[in-house]
């Protein structure tokens, strides 16, 4: 129902987050991979915050198959791929301080990755789950994404 002539169109009335980017990637990928017409491979996210595009991606099944190799690896051991550090990761070209601030950030308040239930059972034990493994994660994922990501932003209020 989302999908029109000129491509997939979704919103959200929210600030974009790295989960929103992580879907937009993959409905974006799939329509892709089908093959549609050229005109309709785009796909345009609207949040609050701002619009994303993605322009047509060639080789869209491969990127799929890595996606799908990783969640595949996940299945079988918790891998150590948490979104909100994994794309502060990449936006930071790579930057491990940047993943650590937003898996635990400094502000007494602040919800960072590392409070997540979830990943505190799964990761029990271990000192520091932003790792090799980490990084080679979130590669994975958002390296290709922000490689095709076409951003437009609102302008803050004066």
């Amino acid at each position: 129902r989302d999908l029109g002539p000129t491509g997939l169109i979704r919103y959200r009335y929210d600030d974009m987050r790295a989960g929103d980017y992580l879907e937009a990637w993959v409905a974006h990928l799939f329509l892709n991979a089908a093959q549609l017409p050229l005109d309709q491979r785009h796909t345009v996210w609207h949040a609050r915050d701002g619009r994303v595009a993605f322009p047509p991606v060639e080789q869209a099944h491969l990127r799929l198959q890595e996606l799908l190799e990783l969640y595949r690896e996940g299945l079988n051991r918790p891998v150590h791929f948490f979104p909100k550090a994994a794309l502060a990761f990449q936006q930071g070209g790579g930057s491990l301080a940047d993943a650590r601030r937003a898996w635990r950030p400094a502000q007494p308040h602040a919800r960072g990755e590392s409070g997540d239930p979830s990943y505190r059972l799964a990761l029990r034990g271990l000192d520091d789950p932003l790792d090799e493994d980490f990084m080679r994660c979130a590669r994975t994922v958002f390296e290709p994404l922000l490689k095709h990501l076409h951003h437009a932003r609102v302008q803050e209020p004066a």
